[in-house]
């Protein structure tokens, strides 16, 4: 069962980036010259949790309440400022079976009539053999008052000039019209509620698009995949991503638990559980069929140096 998650899991990965193969092949030449960029993630600086989360503290003796003075605490950008006009800025660290391959920073903005701006660069990283391989990226995602998509960019830098990537698309009108690589694409959506899955920061939307939702079913969306291989299809008609109700749920990051709400994601890409608080997202993990989290896991380094587990 472990090995199927992983291949699901990694074949996630390879339709975000759609360069894997590419990669390989421009090995020789990338191990020669290298890569010396800095990452997100080396230029992250950790943050306290905000005031207001729940947070314990573990001891042999069994969890026991944190005392304010001595919990890790702050007040963030969001929980000054009304919803409809808060800033959330992030960093996630990307680690598939234990590995890290990768980081991004983002920042996303919510207007006052309700719509969001999702701004965000990053690195993907492969070991090959001697050397690691880093592929910078950047996106952007815009929608409107109604959480709907209506503009998404995305640019790959590749490697060595391999798999360079860039995706300019417009959706509106029941209508996605796409460029990629300079060549047009226009397609037909089949419903109004769309999910765009870009890089890993796209996660991040999923907690305010549905934050004041109450439900009680799964929430059915189209999944627009802008990431694949360069002829494959932007909009994957025989897709859709189902978003259940969130649950509560706890994790732990070493001495302190934490209350986060969890939104089981199905997808033909795999199982997975958001993890948010607040409206912030916080984590992506995957899930095997008995409902244990391995393969990926894409978390807030900024929040979580050390990373995070999940307790059920």
């Amino acid at each position: 069962m472990r090995t199927g998650k992983r291949r699901s899991w990694l074949l996630v990965v390879v339709v975000i980036l759609g360069i894997g193969v590419i990669l390989v092949a421009a090995f020789i030449v990338w191990a020669t010259w290298g890569n010396r960029g800095v990452t997100p993630l080396e230029q992250a600086e950790a943050r306290a949790l905000p005031t207001g989360w729940t947070e314990t503290e573990v001891t042999e003796a069994g969890p026991r309440s944190a005392h304010p003075e001595s919990a890790v605490q702050t007040s963030s950008r969001q929980a000054s400022v009304p919803a409809s006009d808060r800033v959330l800025t992030g960093v996630l660290a990307f680690r598939a079976d234990g590995r890290s391959f990768g980081s991004e920073s983002y920042e996303i903005r919510q207007s006052t009539d309700g719509a969001l701006l999702l701004e965000s660069h990053g690195v993907f990283e492969f070991r090959v053999l001697v050397a690691t391989v880093r592929v910078p990226f950047t996106q952007t995602l815009r929608t409107d008052e109604g959480l709907r998509p209506v503009h998404y960019e995305l640019h790959v830098e590749g490697v060595m000039g391999f798999g360079a990537r860039d995706v300019q698309t417009e959706i509106g009108g029941g209508v996605v019209r796409s460029t990629v690589n300079d060549e047009a694409r226009v397609s037909e959506l089949a419903s109004e509620h769309l999910f765009v899955l870009g890089t890993f920061s796209s996660y991040a939307l999923l907690p305010l698009i549905t934050a004041d939702e109450e439900r009680s079913a799964p929430a059915s969306y189209e999944l627009l995949v802008f990431g694949g291989p360069p002829h494959s299809s932007d909009v994957n008609d025989d897709h859709e991503i189902l978003i259940e109700p969130a649950e509560k749920a706890n994790i732990r990051a070493g001495s302190i638990v934490i209350e986060v709400d969890a939104y089981p994601v199905r997808s033909s890409y795999g199982d997975s559980v958001v993890l948010s608080r607040d409206g912030e997202f916080l984590a992506l993990m995957s899930e095997d069929e008995t409902g244990r989290e391995e393969g990926l896991l894409v978390y807030r380094a900024d929040y979580f140096p050390d990373g995070i587990e999940l307790i059920r």
